[in-house]
């Protein structure tokens, strides 16, 4: 009897078994589909085209055009740049401007002429606008830049020495500032409505800074000059509405200064010595001459 009831016992728990397993599986699967019910579809997993590349080209990397020999012609506006010194042919120019809206970036390098070599950088065509010329040496050209043939533009941090005739000529409406021109003819020349700024003007031969043409300011320059026409000056009558103020000359004696019709222009107060080494002019536009 005992056996027999143990049977039973163990069917009965067997039969539960079987009942238990399919209905705990009927349970997850409805939680997993009650899960899924709550999700968003996600789209199609096709790519959408074929693989493209993804890194930046050289040109969006460094949106400017390489000079890498002179001579060199620029006939696009842009910008350009130097990445080594570069070595002049002669008779002909180092880089050549034929375009407007131009940046040119020495880079910190230097253009260097050879024998007989033209200009540096010249700017020709039939007057370029907005160019503009920045950090980096110009010598031993013929002129070191002769932007004489623009409307318009800015030079700046640019070294301009022993070239043989100007270091640094330019035209109408120009800004020339924080150059250094040395051991040239003329340092620096402008030739009407510029402003030469903050630049220094050693060693020149004939003018440190010439002022040839009207509306020019000529601010806050130091110019020595030991010998030559003079450290700063014009040479026309009709070199009028000038300003020249807040200079320091020295080197040339008498002739620091040579203003050739000074009642045309505006120019600061001359102080040509001190007292016990202390400014006794209190014009903050005084000009200085030692």
């Amino acid at each position: 009897m005992n056996e027999e009831f143990r049977m039973k016992n163990e069917e009965s728990q067997a039969m539960k078994a079987r009942l238990i397993v399919p209905l705990a599986a009927t349970l997850l699967l409805a939680a997993i589909n009650s899960q899924f019910s709550t999700a968003h579809a996600q789209g199609s997993l096709a790519p959408p085209g074929p693989p493209a590349p993804t890194m930046k080209s050289l040109d969006q990397i460094e949106a400017r055009t390489l000079i890498s020999s002179a001579p060199f012609t620029i006939t696009n506006s842009g910008s350009y740049y130097l990445t080594t010194n570069l070595i002049g042919v002669a008779y002909y120019n180092g880089i050549n401007i034929a375009a407007n809206n131009v940046t040119l970036d020495l880079n910190g390098f230097a253009l260097i002429g050879a024998t007989n070599s033209s200009h540096g950088i010249v700017i020709s065509g039939n007057w370029q606008t907005n160019v503009y010329i920045r950090n980096g040496a110009i010598q031993g050209w013929y002129n070191g830049i002769d932007a004489t043939i623009v409307m318009g533009g800015v030079i700046e941090k640019i070294r301009a020495n022993n070239n043989k005739t100007c270091g640094i000529a330019v035209g109408t409406g120009f800004m020339v500032q924080d150059c250094l021109a040395s051991n040239n003819k003329y340092g620096i020349v402008v030739t009407g409505s510029c402003v030469a700024r903050n630049n220094s003007c050693i060693g020149n031969t004939n003018f440190g800074i010439w002022v040839s043409g009207s509306h020019n300011l000529i601010d806050n320059n130091n110019v020595v000059t030991p010998s030559g026409i003079a450290g700063m000056g014009t040479s026309y009558a009709s070199d009028t509405n000038n300003v020249i103020i807040r200079n320091n000359v020295s080197g040339n004696g008498a002739n620091d200064f040579s203003i050739v019709n000074i009642t045309a222009n505006t120019v600061g107060p001359l102080i040509t010595n001190t007292v016990s080494g202390i400014i006794t002019n209190s014009n903050p536009w005084a000009n200085f001459s030692f």
